[in-house]
């Protein structure tokens, strides 16, 4: 994630992942989980991911580019800039919950910080370039046009 390799929204897929993976919250090496507890287990991750606004951009990038989002330079340069660590991207989904297994509480500092990564997923989608790539360069047009 710090070297843009991965988006922000990636460290909250993996780490959603790991919680099933790992069996939740109330696993430990004492718990036996069924494979009906496990599967129980997705189906609620996989519904608190699909209402968050992120996984949308990434459906819709996928159905429009046939791309993953994730694969986008132009929003990946943007996505890393976002400047939160790992902790508090856990905490950006809603529904989840931390390390400690307390609920989140969605700040709106954290969703404002987000604000360029959800924009750039949006130009990425309609298949913009970030501002400054679309700006032609005063220099060569003042070069290729002839003096009067």
């Amino acid at each position: 994630f710090a070297k843009g390799m991965v988006s922000s929204y990636g460290v909250v897929l993996a780490d959603q992942l790991g919680s099933i993976l790992s069996g939740g919250r109330k696993a430990d090496a004492t718990v036996t989980m069924t494979e009906e507890d496990v599967r129980a287990l997705e189906l609620k991750v996989f519904m608190r991911l699909v209402r968050d606004r992120r996984s949308l951009q990434r459906v819709a990038h996928m159905l429009k580019t046939n791309k993953p989002l994730d694969m986008n330079k132009d929003f990946l340069k943007v996505d890393a800039k976002t400047g939160l660590s790992p902790d508090q991207l856990r905490q950006t989904i809603k529904g989840g919950v931390n390390l400690k297994g307390e609920p989140n509480a969605v700040s709106k500092a954290l969703l404002k910080k987000l604000k360029p990564s959800f924009d750039a997923a949006a130009n990425a989608i309609a298949g913009k370039k970030p501002a400054n790539e679309n700006a032609p360069t005063s220099k060569k047009n003042k070069k290729s046009q002839p003096k009067k």
